[in-house]
């Protein structure tokens, strides 16, 4: 099954994900396993999907993410993580993701973004506990990219978030 381009899992009661599940789809563009019930993702779990553009992971109960799940996916353009139990990200976890325009982390419990979200077109963070953000992490960022703290408003799409962003 190496032809398949899109895979839809949506909505399955999926609550675990084998290590090496996706290493024959290495032709997969779409990946969606919203609304589920998973609640880890081994880190070597995407690394042959070097093709994905498309990542839902939405609607889930994940609390963590390795630092190198995504690491292989250079490709990824659109990732969705929002609706989940998310409180921290590790400081690399989007490094390698250069593509990436369209990210929704919105309806977690994150506090601080990490780095490496300069080419995002948009960014949803609605229904979160934001106080801090790394420079360079949002689109607009450029007037926070000081190493004094700059109130959210003052970063492009962010004008609801109320609070201050802290740059380190």
């Amino acid at each position: 099954m190496t032809v398949l381009q899109r895979l839809l899992l949506s909505d399955s009661h999926v609550s675990a994900i084998a290590p090496g599940t996706f290493n024959d789809q290495i032709k997969l563009k779409t990946l969606r396993l919203s609304r589920n019930k998973i609640t880890h993702l081994p880190g070597a779990l995407l690394d042959n999907l070097v093709l994905l553009e498309q990542l839902f992971l939405d609607g889930n109960e994940l609390k963590s993410l390795d630092e190198n799940l995504f690491q292989k996916l250079v490709h990824l353009q659109e990732l969705f993580l929002n609706q989940n139990q998310l409180a921290f990200l590790p400081a690399s976890l989007f490094t390698h993701l250069g593509n990436l325009t369209l990210l929704d982390l919105s309806g977690n419990k994150l506090t601080h973004l990490p780095e490496g979200l300069r080419a995002l077109t948009e960014l949803q963070l609605h229904t979160n506990h934001l106080r801090f953000i790394a420079p360079g992490c949002a689109p607009g960022s450029a007037d926070c990219d000081g190493p004094s703290p700059c109130p959210l408003s003052a970063v492009g799409g962010w004008g609801d978030a109320g609070g201050l962003c802290t740059v380190k």
